[in-house]
């Protein structure tokens, strides 16, 4: 069955080059620092803080609760054993995950987003219960932070494996959530995800990696981590298919607990 290409979550257009995908994406004036993106995440969590919605998802006010068991066991698990859950949320937006949990997390959780400067900017002014930091560096220097977060976010960045390099110097616990593998045992490889207006009003795109499992779990294995929990998100992990030479393969979604 064919993908409703206007209406879907998809990705298509192989890169070798992780630059070239995302001029591609800027030429067409996509990327996820378009600021219409930080207008529909903004306009959304403002409904959340007032109250008339439960918690905000790529540009979304949801208000029905739908919980990811898998991430708050993982979450409660490094809590039973250090008597503490100090979080950095990298690629948190406007602080979703704390927003959409903070009921069930422990009430001595403290939370800590790392973003793009203008949702930085944004939180400040706006989210008092957050604190918002530009850079890993910045946010370690200022805060004591035991579990760094990757929720739908590890995917979207430029150099993956230097991002982990830092990581594996400042965290002992690292949470990975959301984040789309091949099905069967093929290379990491660089894609174009097209996101309908659905999500955010109008339609964009931007570069994001699908990488292969084994050698995802490898790269932390050599930066001294172990893996003590794996789960598929939602339950099932059935991602966003690859729409690839005029046939549809599906990903799967995967969430990750490292141990250093």
């Amino acid at each position: 069955m064919s993908i409703d290409k206007k209406h879907s979550l998809y990705y298509y257009n192989k890169f070798e080059d992780w630059k070239e995908a995302e001029n591609y994406c800027k030429s067409i004036e996509g990327g996820y620092s378009s600021d219409f993106i930080l207008e529909a995440v903004a306009k959304a969590n403002a409904e959340v803080l007032k109250g008339d919605a439960l918690y905000e998802q790529d540009g979304i006010a949801y208000t029905k609760e739908h919980n990811n068991y898998e991430l708050l066991f993982a979450l409660l698990y490094i809590y039973s054993i250090e008597k503490c859950l100090k979080v950095c949320d990298f690629g948190g937006a406007l602080g979703s995950t704390y927003q959409r949990y903070k009921t069930i997390l422990p009430l001595d959780t403290e939370w800590c987003v790392v973003e793009q400067g203008n949702y930085v900017d944004y939180g400040k002014e706006n989210i008092g219960e957050i604190d918002f930091y530009h850079s890993i560096e910045e946010c370690t220097k200022k805060r004591d932070i035991n579990v760094i977060l990757f929720s739908s976010s590890m995917q979207y960045l430029y150099d993956v494996h230097g991002v982990l390099s830092n990581v594996s110097k400042n965290f002992g616990y690292v949470l990975i959530d959301e984040t789309p593998f091949h099905k069967d045992d093929v290379s990491d490889a660089i894609y174009i995800q097209h996101v309908p207006a659905d999500y955010y009003g109008k339609e964009t795109t931007y570069p994001c990696h699908v990488f292969n499992r084994m050698r995802f779990i490898n790269s932390f294995e050599k930066l001294g981590y172990t893996k003590k929990f794996e789960w598929l998100y939602d339950g099932v992990g059935t991602g966003i298919p690859i729409w690839e030479d005029e046939k549809e393969t599906n990903t799967i979604d995967r969430g990750f607990l490292m141990i250093k």
